[in-house]
């Protein structure tokens, strides 16, 4: 009887353990995730026009700048305006770069240490290291529905499973529907062929 509750106590501290280790990757996840964004921010171009920004534009350096003389005017205006378009997002780009470097290099290196830290610490497999992962472990842990790590990547995995066969469903419902939508109208246009003969 003994051993069985000493089992239980053990159970209970590493389900504990394996929760506070779920909290500290998923810390540390969001941080590494919002760094990257931040990144991603400061790297990016700063441009960045819509089709009907383009379009838009487009016409008003047609209109003003090489006011349509000509049909070749229209194809200059088109060229000029795709290579200066990239043209000045890539020198803008660059400038941007420049001016924020100071701080992209420390964001990378936080980057670095943040990516060490979470490879020594969790006890989580790289494929689950993303937060929906680990909110679900951590829900399957503290409600009872997992007992350990593997149990939680377990359902987890089943229930991906799961939702990937309900949108299959989904979608041959959605292309029978259609296809008996087509059916119809095909049955209706020869009902009225019928009645016109």
């Amino acid at each position: 009887m003994q051993k069985g509750v000493l089992n239980l106590e053990e159970a209970k501290m590493n389900k504990k353990s394996i929760l506070e280790n779920i909290e500290i990757t998923r810390r540390y996840v969001t941080d590494f995730v919002n760094n990257l964004n931040e990144l991603s921010r400061l790297k990016s171009k700063p441009l960045k026009f819509g089709k009907v920004l383009h379009v838009v534009s487009f016409i008003i350096i047609y209109l003003y700048i090489f006011k349509p003389l000509f049909m070749g005017s229209l194809i200059l205006a088109l060229i000029v305006y795709y290579f200066g378009y990239k043209i000045l997002n890539s020198t803008l780009q660059k400038r941007k770069i420049a001016k924020n470097a100071e701080k992209i290099k420390k964001l990378e290196e936080q980057q670095e240490i943040l990516e060490n830290e979470i490879n020594s610490l969790t006890l989580i497999p790289s494929k689950y290291l993303y937060i929906g992962a680990l909110n679900k472990f951590y829900d399957y842990l503290s409600v009872g529905r997992a007992d350990d790590l593997k149990e939680a990547m377990n359902i987890y995995e089943q229930e991906i499973r799961h939702e990937e066969q309900v949108n299959e469903i989904k979608n041959m419902q959605a292309l029978q529907t259609e296809a008996l939508r087509k059916a119809d109208t095909a049955n209706t246009l020869a009902w009225m062929n019928l009645f016109k003969r």
